[in-house]
C-alpha cells in the first residue's frame, strides 16, 4: 500500500489530546450503552404509565422497546443457564 502520511509529530499531537487509536470498538460500546440506556428509561416511563414491565410483544407505541424488553429476558435467560450473553449482572 501507500507509505503513511501521519507523522510522529502528528501523533504525538493526537496523543496529548486523548485521541483514541482504536475507536471502532469504543465507539461500538458507548453507542451500545447509550442504546442501552434510552431504552431503559423508556421501561422506566412505560412502567410509570402503566403500572408493570409488561410491555406487549406487539406494542405499536414503541415497538423498539417491545423488541428491546424482549431481547433483555432472552439474555437474562441465557445467562441464568450459564450461557454467554450479551447482558451483564448489572444489567
Amino acid at each position: 500500500g501507500k507509505p503513511s502520511k501521519i507523522t510522529v509529530e502528528r501523533i504525538d499531537l493526537l496523543n496529548k489530546i486523548g485521541f483514541e487509536w482504536d475507536a471502532s470498538m469504543k465507539s461500538a460500546n458507548q453507542r451500545d450503552e447509550v442504546r442501552w440506556m434510552k431504552r431503559y428509561e423508556e421501561l422506566v416511563e412505560f412502567k410509570n404509565q402503566h403500572g408493570d414491565c409488561l410491555v406487549p410483544t406487539k406494542y405499536p407505541d414503541n415497538p423498539q422497546l417491545s423488541s428491546w424488553v424482549s431481547k433483555q429476558r432472552t439474555h437474562y435467560s441465557a445467562l441464568k443457564r450459564g450461557k454467554t450473553a450479551s447482558i451483564s449482572v448489572e444489567r
